[in-house]
């Protein structure tokens, strides 16, 4: 009897992973005959060749240094036709990045924590700077229904507030 017993559980075991695996095998043959598709993000970004193609895109103006010594040419490009990002890199692939949009959040993609955090005036302008160690690396300001940000490796708070002064 304790025979029996025991087979007739070997079988039930047996049996139910079976049905298990045929489940798991049917849901994979699915995914993989290309019945579905994996599911992709869409590229916020669109590359500009200009300065005034990504103003086309976005519906508003931005002056930011034409060159700066020691990057390259800017790399200019629009973020969800919202947001317009210019990023200068020198050939160790270090960035200056500008941005603009018209809203009140902080744009400028940095969510580091800092040491130092500071307000300071630029102009008419007031201006949060965040760094480490003396070194600015992010730097946000609201103006006239529009939000900026810099962002750096790291430069002194002189070069940040030249920068600062000549975004518009």
């Amino acid at each position: 009897m304790k025979k029996i017993i025991s087979l007739i559980l070997c079988f039930a075991i047996v049996f139910s992973m079976t049905s298990c695996n045929e489940n798991n095998t049917k849901e994979s043959s699915k995914t993989n005959s290309g019945d579905t598709k994996p599911v992709e993000i869409p590229n916020p970004f669109t590359e500009c060749d200009t300065i005034s193609d990504a103003e086309k895109l976005t519906g508003f103006t931005f002056t930011v240094p034409e060159s700066i010594e020691n990057y390259g040419n800017p790399k200019i490009r629009v973020i969800n036709n919202e947001i317009i990002e210019i990023m200068f890199i020198n050939e160790n692939d270090d960035k200056i990045t500008f941005r603009k949009a018209q809203t009140n959040d902080d744009i400028s993609g940095d969510y580091n924590n800092y040491t130092d955090e500071k307000s300071i005036t630029v102009g008419d302008k007031t201006v949060t700077l965040k760094g480490n160690d003396g070194k600015i690396m992010t730097s946000v300001w609201k103006y006239d229904n529009f939000s900026y940000s810099v962002s750096t490796v790291g430069i002194s708070e002189e070069e940040m507030k030249n920068f600062i002064d000549i975004c518009k």
